[in-house]
C-alpha cells in the first residue's frame, strides 16, 4: 500500500468520508512540509495526528471564532466530548488559544452569549 492510501485508509477509519479524506491527504502533500509545524498540533492522544493535520489545512490555520492568524493553537471540539460530542472531523476546529480556554466544554451557543 502506497503512503497516500494508508494516510486515507487511517482517516476513513478515524470516520472520515472517503472523498473527504482523499482531498485532505492531496491538500496535505501539497502543501509541503509547512503544514507540519509542531507547535500548530495539539497532544490529545484521542484524535489521530493525520486528522489533526487535516483540520489545521481544511481551516487554514486560522480561529474559527475570532480570526486569530498568529497561534498558538488547538483543535476545538464544537460540541464538547463532556456534552455527547464526537471526534468526528465535522465537529472539530481550530481554535486559538484564548478561545478554547475560554469557551471551554460549553457548547458553542452558551459560550457566545
Amino acid at each position: 500500500m502506497s503512503e497516500i492510501a494508508g494516510l486515507v485508509r487511517q482517516l476513513i477509519d478515524a470516520g472520515t468520508p472517503p472523498d473527504v479524506a482523499a482531498i485532505v491527504v492531496a491538500e496535505a502533500f501539497a502543501a509541503g512540509a509547512a503544514y507540519r509545524r509542531p507547535e500548530m498540533r495539539a497532544k490529545r492522544k484521542s484524535i489521530p495526528e493525520i486528522v489533526r493535520d487535516g483540520i489545521y489545512i481544511r481551516d487554514g490555520f486560522v480561529c474559527a471564532y475570532c480570526g486569530n492568524c498568529d497561534g498558538p493553537f488547538h483543535i476545538d471540539h464544537i460540541h464538547p466530548v463532556a456534552k455527547g460530542g464526537t471526534n468526528d472531523p465535522k465537529n472539530l476546529t481550530i481554535a486559538c488559544v484564548h478561545c478554547n480556554i475560554s469557551k471551554g466544554a460549553k457548547p458553542l451557543h452558551e459560550w457566545k452569549q
